[in-house]
């Protein structure tokens, strides 16, 4: 990987605060990437994450099917 423009599919862990600022900038910063978020059960702590999310993904089996490049766990 050479750089940022090389991320594809990055997996974020969380929902809070933190978390969506992290999915907000990326996606403003690579628009291309997949963003996926790992859905814990319970409603997300900032709804709005979802805005930015192109992806939920249910359990840890669908994370390894998935294979991201990256992950960013946040609160």
């Amino acid at each position: 990987m050479n750089g940022a423009e090389d991320l594809r599919s990055i997996l974020l862990v969380g929902s809070g605060a933190i978390a969506c600022r992290h999915a907000r900038l990326l996606r403003e910063l690579s628009p291309n990437v997949q963003i996926s978020r790992l859905n814990s059960g319970r409603p997300a702590a900032q709804p709005e994450i979802d805005d930015y999310v192109d992806r939920l993904l249910a359990d840890w089996s669908e994370v390894i099917t998935l294979r991201p490049q990256a992950a960013i766990v946040a609160n």
